[in-house]
């Protein structure tokens, strides 16, 4: 049989002969003890066969590593999500399984090793976006390839065969001899680097433990470098070599030697390159740039034979790397350059095969140190706004608890680089991050979602309660999970903004929608306005919690029930049929700043409570649900007026007190039960739409 030990074929393998003129002729047969080989296997039980057919074989298991895979679905449909994991996980043929410890428990056929343990996962699959994308575990915003689509059947077909390459590429940066043959030296190769200087000196480069550090050295403002690689047969027979380069981009690359499968003299040498080159360039890629790699890792297998072997199953095309600022040189942008330039101990006889491994550590010269320009544009761009944001940028609260203070992280804005005379640009960035940032992500996100038809489209906007970035996952992160929406909220805004912009207005026509989504008036009576709403001192003749509040908050909530009117009056001259949803707050809790626990802790509404002299804490939070309740008594009176065309959606008392991140925002499990409420109004109205009229 014409694969053998290098094509994951070993005593345990499972082989069928078929007769190639009926298929349904099938003959089980056994391996010979002793009977594989480095490319070939020597079967046993076949005595019944005709020695002049030439049969197909099954095989189990070829050059496949189980990899462990955690699912992380961010917006994909959870039912639809979990019947494309089983469905991968079936077809998955020894490559890989869904588990890992971060993986929920029960989830994707979890892994376990024989003690019943979760097993650790070797990649994180990130359904996202219209798209599923691989990181290594907990590093979230480095894909390790450019994502997938993965709104449709075709899609899901892209990610197995994503996987499998991949696990394809684990088997042989693992391939090894499990019986290493009697008098094979186990280091029958001696590997030797040279790193080659700009200015044409060399020097030594320690490969004795198998793993080489390699840096880089600016050459005319790029960061390059070149290294030699000379292998010598230090035994006293010919032996063949194999030189696998597997790259970061899952690629194995056969042709750093004259010859795929390269005859090596015994006591001779040769050295690795391209195109019978004698060294081989590096070049600092630019998915190591601008997503902030500290470090790449690949290697260099190679496998050692007393014969000759067919090595051509093993070459695997590099898979689409990430996109990157300019999003130009794929084809070049490796660590290794695989394109043109650019004593023996012993006289005892042996055969049979082994693998040495040189592993390469690629060091990332201009980490924490991009260009301004090129940090611009990954931010600027929808496709690596996500991505970017996350490496490269911090959220902060303003003066009234919202997450609209963006910057960049410390490390970033220490080590970035900005030309002379382009100092403005920091300026410009600056004006960039916050909003802007979280919106091109959920212009991407729409518009991938949007190409599944069997997802509702809906328009939203709002406030921090539909978007609230990078933080937590707010009411809208969760109902992307079910529907394609486009939103226009952003963090810190406020219901009279909203009528200024009326963004929203146009994209319903746009989107053909039946569905509109808001969630305003949070940001204008517990915004900056908050403070000014409270009396030096109660009103003496007021039983009723308005004695702490003036004038000022109920010309307000006047305010927010005529924008309310205006809003909903224009939506549905416009749009008849439109079905509007609106919610109100839950009552947030003000934090109590003379309590110890909370000390260190950020106060936007306990602390004007408190400066006012309301006493106790449980009288601040009943002033909270006197405002709530009067914001949510004006809301139901505008709805009202519109009934066969709004829901109301109640979400006070539906977050517990532990469920809260800040003040005024739940935690991700907060918003779920928040967005549970609409989840359950937009099913049954869908569901009254498509029940036939009844008398």
């Amino acid at each position: 049989m014409n694969v053998g030990a290098i094509h994951g074929v070993d005593t345990t393998t499972a082989i069928t002969l078929v007769d190639p003129q009926d298929a349904t002729k099938t003959f089980p047969v056994t391996i010979k003890q002793g009977g594989v080989f480095v490319d070939y296997t020597v079967l046993a039980n076949t005595g019944s066969l005709d020695t002049q057919t030439i049969y197909k074989a099954i095989v189990s298991g070829l050059m496949a590593q189980e990899l462990i895979v955690e699912v992380q679905n961010h917006d994909g449909n959870p039912k639809e999500t979990e019947e494309v994991m089983a469905s991968l996980q079936a077809s998955a043929k020894g490559s890989f399984s869904f588990g890992g410890e971060a993986a929920p428990a029960g989830k994707h056929g979890k892994a376990e090793n024989d003690n019943g343990s979760t097993q650790k996962a070797d990649y994180t699959v990130h359904i996202r976006a219209g798209e599923a994308y691989l990181s290594l575990p907990n590093d979230s915003y480095r894909p390790l390839i450019r994502p997938l689509p993965f709104v449709t059947a075709a899609n899901q077909q892209k990610l197995l065969g994503t996987l499998q390459h991949i696990s394809r590429w684990h088997f042989i940066k693992n391939l090894q001899n499990q019986i290493i043959p009697e008098n094979f030296p186990e280091q029958a190769l001696k590997i030797e680097l040279m790193r080659v200087m700009g200015n044409g000196t060399t020097e030594p480069i320690d490969a004795s433990n198998g793993t080489v550090a390699l840096t880089y050295e600016l050459v005319n403002q790029a960061w390059r470098g070149t290294i030699q690689i000379k292998i010598t047969n230090t035994t006293p027979q010919d032996l063949y070599v194999c030189a696998a380069y597997l790259s970061k981009e899952f690629q194995c690359y056969l042709k750093f030697l004259p010859h795929l499968v390269q005859k090596l003299e015994a006591g001779k040498s040769v050295f690795l390159g391209p195109n019978g080159q004698d060294r081989i360039n590096l070049k600092l890629g630019k998915v190591e740039q601008d997503y902030n790699w500290p470090e790449t890792q690949e290697a260099i297998k190679f496998i050692v034979s007393t014969t000759e072997f067919d090595a051509e199953a093993l070459i695997l095309e590099e898979l689409p790397q990430p996109l990157t600022a300019d999003d130009k040189d794929r084809g070049l942008d490796k660590g290794l350059d695989t394109e043109e330039t650019r004593g023996l101990e012993t006289g005892v006889r042996f055969s049979g095969w082994i693998t040495q491994t040189l592993h390469l550590v690629f060091k990332n010269p201009v980490y924490n140190q991009l260009l301004a320009e090129r940090l611009q544009t990954l931010l600027e761009w929808d496709e690596t706004a996500y991505f970017a944001a996350g490496l490269y940028c911090e959220v902060n609260m303003d003066k009234t608890g919202q997450p609209t203070i963006w910057d960049l992280k410390p490390a970033i804005k220490k080590g970035l680089k900005v030309p002379e005379g382009e100092k403005t640009i920091i300026d410009d960035i600056k004006l960039f991050l916050g909003n802007q940032i979280e919106s091109a992500q959920r212009r991407k996100r729409y518009r991938n979602l949007k190409k599944d038809p069997n997802r509702l489209r809906i328009v939203a906007e709002g406030d921090s309660w539909f978007q609230y970035p990078i933080l937590v996952e707010d009411t809208i992160d969760h109902l992307y999970k079910l529907y394609a929406i486009r939103s226009f909220a952003e963090a810190g805004d406020t219901l009279e903004n909203y009528l200024k912009k009326r963004e929203y207005l146009d994209a319903i026509e746009e989107e053909k929608v039946d569905f509109f989504l808001v969630s305003g008036g949070g940001n204008d009576i517990l915004g900056k306005q908050f403070e000014g709403f409270l009396r030096d001192t109660p009103d003496p003749n007021d039983t009723t919690f308005q004695k702490y509040f003036n004038a000022g908050l109920t010309k307000k909530l006047d305010d927010l029930e005529g924008f309310y009117g205006d809003m909903f009056t224009q939506l549905l001259d416009r749009y008849p049929d439109l079905h509007i949803l609106v919610h109100s707050y839950d009552y947030v809790i003000p934090l109590d700043t003379n309590d110890p626990i909370n000390k260190g802790k950020s106060s936007w509404l306990g602390q004007y409570l408190i400066k006012k002299n309301i006493q106790p804490q449980t009288e601040r939070e009943q002033c909270i649900h006197f405002i709530m309740d009067a914001f949510n008594e004006r809301l139901q009176k505008v709805v009202a007026q519109f009934a066969d065309h709004i829901s109301y959606i109640n979400v006070r008392n539906v977050v517990n007190r532990t469920s809260w991140f800040d003040e005024i925002h739940p935690t991700n499990e907060g918003f779920q039960l928040v967005a549970n409420r609409f989840i359950e109004v937009i099913e049954k109205i869908r569901a009254e739409k498509k029940s036939p009229l009844t008398t």
